[in-house]
């Protein structure tokens, strides 16, 4: 059986350091099956200047689709569930982490 399985470019903009609830939600995502992925982060500052970058990464990539996860906001579920939603954009609630 030769089902695609799309491509997700799950990116995390930084401005160096990634919570260890970030990180440990991403690792959960590595075994979704439904879909090939490809983690990346890019550091810099202002934020804004970052998503660009992020978005231009896509853009030149193979990728179909995007996800973006602040590096100190884990989603509260799996947004590769997102994916198949068929939607242009979506977003997700996710806890925000106050005073470390």
């Amino acid at each position: 059986m030769n089902e695609h399985r799309p491509l997700v470019m799950i990116a995390v903009p930084t401005r160096g350091t990634i919570r260890h609830e970030v990180v440990g939600a991403m690792l959960s995502w590595t075994t979704d099956v439904r879909v090939r992925k490809l983690f990346v982060t890019q550091t810099g500052n202002p934020c804004d200047a970052v998503r660009n970058l992020i978005t231009e990464r896509f853009l030149g990539s193979a990728a179909e689709f995007l996800i973006t996860v602040d590096d100190d906001n884990p989603p509260l579920r799996n947004p590769i569930d997102l994916v198949f939603e068929d939607k242009d954009v979506v977003a997700c609630p996710t806890p925000i982490i106050w005073g470390g």
